[in-house]
């Protein structure tokens, strides 16, 4: 089994108290909202009993109704700030400006990210679990979820669920990896909050993630890897166009590491996947070690992967796949970031 845990940056002293609601005030918010929504919450019950998911998927409707009830405008928090030192603004401005830049760009805005709420703590609670055979990367688990359809992963509220599924998997031949979710998209359907988390990044991962969670909210296929993939593509693109360089966009984007890694990241799993499709066993641990060492080379991280994990590499293939297709298109495009986003519009359907 294989747990990945994201680093977080140590949280400053960054959000006024005062600005966002009291435990009170958001009990109260809460208890409204679950007041308008009962018949939501049973309906969900009811619906999702059959699939063996249904407490987790129920217990995130419910977390989703607190960080909605939780939120304030980012407007309010500007105005009602007393001390500069307690409020991060210059985050709130990356966050104006990100939002703005998406929607010159042509992603969906609209009123999402324009609140934040304060979560308490500096990451979401949440965890996802990903298993694969160990010498088949095609033999994966999936679950089926309503709306969202077919997943490669199941998200757990707590690490220890998450293990003691992860262990039945493994007594069956699977290899497990287990991440903390870092962020989710509501996909449009709610005008999602920037999480107090998110505020705590530097000024670009922060810009990076918006971007990719407004792909979210702009296009929905359903092929969770051309979801993914394209989103952080889309990202990729976008955080080299809003902060950018004197060399052309496209090669901002072939020298930005994310590229670089998930270019990498999609030629191990293409090795290894035709590999066992050929009935080649023996390779994998070699395929493994020469990736490590090209990443040390190229990126300076070292022992990239801890021991071979084919769950660990379909997690990062998931949003690796196909870059190269897509700036081959985008150089079609006269590496205009607008149109690409305008074919990715047409190309699924929102």
């Amino acid at each position: 089994m294989s747990i990945i845990r994201r680093p977080h940056l140590e949280c400053r002293s960054s959000q006024n108290k005062e600005a966002f609601p009291s435990k009170e005030q958001n009990t109260r918010r809460k208890r409204k909202l679950l007041h308008f929504h009962p018949l939501i919450l049973i309906f969900t019950c009811l619906c999702l009993a059959p699939y063996g998911c249904s407490m987790y998927l129920v217990r995130s409707g419910i977390k989703e109704i607190q960080i909605l009830a939780g939120r304030v405008s980012i407007e309010k928090l500007v105005n009602d700030r007393k001390d500069s030192a307690t409020v991060p603004l210059n985050k709130l401005i990356i966050v104006n400006s990100a939002r703005n830049f998406s929607h010159q760009m042509g992603l969906r805005v609209g009123s999402i990210y324009t609140s934040v709420t304060d979560l308490g703590h500096d990451h979401l609670v949440g965890h996802l679990l990903t298993a694969i055979k160990a010498y088949d990367l095609r033999a994966r688990a999936t679950w089926w979820f309503p709306i969202i359809g077919t997943m490669p992963y199941k998200g757990f509220a707590t690490l220890e669920e998450a293990e003691e599924e992860a262990s039945a998997w493994e007594e069956d031949g699977y290899q497990t990896n287990i991440r903390d979710i870092e962020a989710f998209s509501t996909l449009g359907w709610f005008n999602d909050p920037v999480l107090s988390s998110f505020l705590t990044k530097p000024d670009r991962d922060l810009a990076k993630l918006l971007f990719h969670e407004l792909s979210h909210a702009t296009f929905w296929s359903g092929d969770v890897i051309v979801n993914e993939s394209l989103a952080e593509f889309i990202s990729i693109m976008l955080i080299e166009s809003f902060y950018p360089q004197t060399q052309r966009l496209t090669t901002a984007i072939a020298n930005n590491r994310s590229f670089k890694l998930g270019l990498e990241i999609e030629k191990l799993f293409q090795a290894l996947d035709t590999d066992f499709q050929n009935g080649i066993y023996n390779s994998k641990d070699a395929l493994f070690e020469k990736f490590n060492s090209k990443i040390y080379e190229e990126l300076g991280v070292g022992n990239f992967f801890a021991h071979p994990n084919n769950a660990q590499l379909y997690d990062l293939y998931i949003y690796s796949r196909d870059y190269r297709k897509y700036l081959d298109k985008l150089i079609s495009f006269d590496e205009n970031p607008q149109s690409f986003i305008r074919w990715v519009k047409q190309t699924y359907k929102t």
